[in-house]
C-alpha cells in the first residue's frame, strides 16, 4: 500500500488567498483539455505544466528497466502463439509490448503519438470519471488504439463511430458506456452512463464547452496559491459537490442511474450528511518541489475553522522531531503532541456528537462511537502520562547475522521522574536502577531485555526528557539525545526510512520490498502535521542516483 500511496503521488468551495486570474490562454502552457472540465466537478487531477525530461528519467528509471526486461521475455514467445486463449488483459497487454518494442525507452510514449508533456487532466462529469492526455501524433496513436482495441478481441459490442468529424469507438455493457477518442491535441477515455452519451459526447469530443469550464474559474490559481504548490501537478476532491450529487440535489442522466441504484435518501439523511462533509470539505493535493533528486508532496483536508483551532491546540516540539527526511537514519518514527490537550479535545469531539445526534441510519456506527469515546475519556490520565509530549524513535543500523543493533529512543515529557518510575517498575531488569534526571549515561542490563549480553544499552534523562540508546555509541547518544535542542516545529506524526538499507537488513521478503516502493526511491517520508491551510500529509522522496 505504501508503494502505491508514493509512486502515485510522484507520478502522478474555494480556498482563501489572494485572488488570481482564472486559467486561460493568456497564461503559461494553459493546458487546452482544462477548458472541458467543468468548474462544478467533484474530483479533478491534473498535471498544468510539462515535466522536464531528466525528471522524467529519474522517475521512471527502474519502471522503464522492467520494461525493457519484459519485451526481453516477450522475445522468447514463439511468432505462431495464439493469445487468443489468452485472458482479454494479456492480450492487450502482449498488444502493447508489441506496440513498445521499437521505441525508444526514455521516450516510448513520444514514439507511440503521446506528448512528451505529459500533460494530463482525470476528472469526473458529475461522478464519472474521464482522463484527457495531451497527444503529440494523433495518427501513430488512433493506430495504436485501434490495434490494442482489436487485440482485446470484444466482438460486436465495441463500435467505431464519428460524430462531426470526430471518430470514437465505444463499448456498452451492463448500462454504462466506455468511450474512447484521439482527438487533435488530447486523447480521451470515459466512462458514462449509456443514457447520458448523448449529452455526454459533445463536452468528451471537444465539440462544446460545459456550461461552466474550471479554466474559467479562479479555483485552480486560488488552490495552487494558497496551499503553495508548483504548477506541475494539482488534484482535489471537493466533498460538497459529493454530497450534491450522492443526495439528490443536482439530478439529471448522469445522475439518474446512480440515484437508482442508491435508491432515495431522506431529507435527516441529507441533512446528517452535508453537516459531517462541513467538517473537512476537501481535500487537495499538489507538489511543493519535484527535482531529479526528489519530491515533496501534500494532501490536506482542508477543515472547518472551528475543527483547525481546535487541532492546532496539540501542537508541540519535541527534540529530533523534525520536518523532512534524516538521511544518516535507516528508519526513523518520531510524534510530537500534548498528551493533555487531548482528553479536552475528545471532550468537545463528544458533546459536538452529543449535542445533535445523527438521526440517519447510515451514520448511527457514529453515535456509538461518540459514546465509547466517553467511556475512553472519563478517565484521567496516569500521573506518569500526564504531560507527555512525544517521541522519536530511530534505527540506524541492523543486521542480522551476526547480530548488531544501533538504534534510540527519546521520550519528551514534562514529568520525566514519573515516567522513569513506571519504567522501573514495568521493564524486566530495571528496578535495582537508579536514574536520575541529571543528564549521565547509566548502563542498561542487556539480558534482562532479551537482548545478547555484549549489548551496550545506555539511558539517561533530564527533568524534560528520557533518552534510551542502544550500540557501540550508545553512551555518547544518550548524552547527545538530553542536551539536543527543541526545534522550532515538528510535525504530529513523522515516518521516514532508507529503503535500500532496510532491503540490505533481510528482513523483508520480495513482497515487502515492493510496498517500500524500491523501485523508484532510495528514501522516503510521510509527516502529518496541522497547518494553517488544514491536517496535511507531508510525503517526501529521494530518487537513486542514475
Amino acid at each position: 500500500m505504501l508503494r502505491v500511496v508514493v509512486v502515485l503521488l510522484a507520478v502522478a468551495s474555494c480556498g482563501g488567498g489572494t485572488s488570481h486570474a482564472p486559467l486561460s490562454a493568456k497564461q503559461s502552457a494553459p493546458p487546452t483539455m482544462m477548458s472541458f472540465v467543468p468548474a462544478d466537478s467533484p474530483y479533478v487531477f491534473a498535471q498544468l505544466d510539462p515535466m522536464p525530461q531528466n525528471v522524467r528519467d529519474a522517475l521512471l528509471y527502474y519502471s522503464d528497466q522492467k520494461l525493457a526486461a519484459a519485451l526481453e521475455i516477450v522475445k522468447q514467445i514463439p511468432p505462431d502463439f495464439d493469445r487468443s486463449q489468452l485472458p482479454v488483459v494479456s492480450r492487450v497487454g502482449l498488444a502493447f509490448l508489441d506496440e513498445v518494442k521499437h521505441a525508444d525507452m526514455r521516450h516510448w510514449g513520444r514514439d507511440l503519438g503521446l506528448d512528451p508533456s505529459g500533460r494530463f487532466a482525470f476528472y469526473g462529469l458529475s461522478v464519472w470519471p474521464v482522463m484527457r492526455v495531451a497527444v503529440a501524433d494523433p495518427v501513430k496513436l488512433r493506430g495504436v488504439v485501434g490495434r490494442l482495441i482489436a487485440a482485446a478481441d470484444l466482438g460486436p459490442r465495441v463500435v467505431e463511430e464519428t460524430r462531426d468529424g470526430k471518430r470514437f469507438w465505444t463499448f456498452t455493457a451492463k448500462g454504462v458506456t466506455v468511450v474512447a477518442a484521439v482527438l487533435d491535441t488530447e486523447a480521451v477515455a470515459a466512462v458514462v452512463p449509456t443514457a447520458a452519451l448523448g449529452e455526454s459526447l459533445p463536452i468528451l469530443l471537444g465539440l462544446r464547452q460545459p456550461d461552466h469550464p474550471l479554466a474559467e474559474t479562479h479555483r485552480v490559481a486560488d488552490l495552487l496559491a494558497s496551499h503553495h504548490f508548483s504548477k506541475l501537478m494539482f488534484g482535489y476532491v471537493d466533498l460538497r459537490q459529493v454530497t450534491s450529487i450522492l443526495t439528490g440535489r443536482g439530478m439529471g442522466p448522469l445522475e439518474a442511474m446512480l440515484h437508482d441504484a442508491t435508491g432515495p435518501i431522506s431529507d435527516v439523511c441529507k441533512a446528517d450528511i452535508e453537516r459531517l462533509v462541513e467538517i473537512a470539505p476537501r481535500f487537495v493535493f499538489g507538489y511543493h518541489s519535484f527535482d531529479t533528486h526528489g519530491f515533496h508532496a501534500s494532501i490536506v483536508a482542508e477543515l472547518a475553522p472551528s475543527i483547525l483551532r481546535a487541532l492546532q491546540t496539540l501542537r508541540t516540539e519535541v527534540p529530533d522531531v523534525v520536518a523532512g527526511i534524516d538521511s544518516a537514519a535507516m528508519m526513523k518514527i518520531g510524534a510530537a503532541f500534548k498528551l493533555d490537550a487531548m482528553l479536552p479535545l475528545a471532550g468537545s469531539a463528544v458533546a459536538w456528537g452529543k449535542a445533535r445526534p445523527f438521526q440517519c441510519e447510515w451514520l448511527e456506527p457514529l453515535d456509538k462511537t461518540f459514546g465509547q469515546l466517553e467511556q475512553v475519556i472519563a478517565n484521567p490520565l496516569p500521573p506518569a502520562m500526564q504531560g507527555f509530549r512525544g517521541f522519536s524513535a530511530v534505527l540506524e543500523d541492523f543486521r542480522k547475522e551476526p547480530f548488531d543493533i544501533t538504534g534510540s529512543l527519546l521520550l519528551a515529557t514534562d514529568r520525566s521522574p514519573d515516567l522513569l518510575a513506571i519504567i522501573q517498575q514495568k521493564v524486566p531488569g530495571m528496578s535495582g536502577l537508579t536514574i536520575v534526571p541529571d543528564g549521565r549515561p547509566v548502563a542498561l542490563p542487556a539480558m534482562a531485555l532479551g537482548l545478547d549480553p555484549k549489548t551496550q544499552l545506555h539511558a539517561a534523562a533530564r527533568a524534560d526528557r528520557v533518552a534510551v540508546a542502544v550500540g557501540r555509541t550508545s553512551p555518547d547518544r544518550v548524552i547527545e539525545l538530553v542536551h539536543a535542542k527543541t526545534p522550532q516545529h515538528s510535525p504530529l506524526l513523522s515516518f521516514t526510512f532508507d529503503v535500500p538499507r532496510m532491503q540490505a537488513t533481510g528482513l523483508f521478503d520480495e513482497d515487502d520490498e515492493d510496498d517500500l516502493g524500491s523501485d523508484n526511491m532510495t528514501s522516503v517520508g510521510l509527516q502529518l502535521d496541522v497547518k494553517d491551510d488544514g491536517l496535511a500529509l507531508d510525503v517526501f522522496g529521494t530518487f537513486p542516483k542514475m
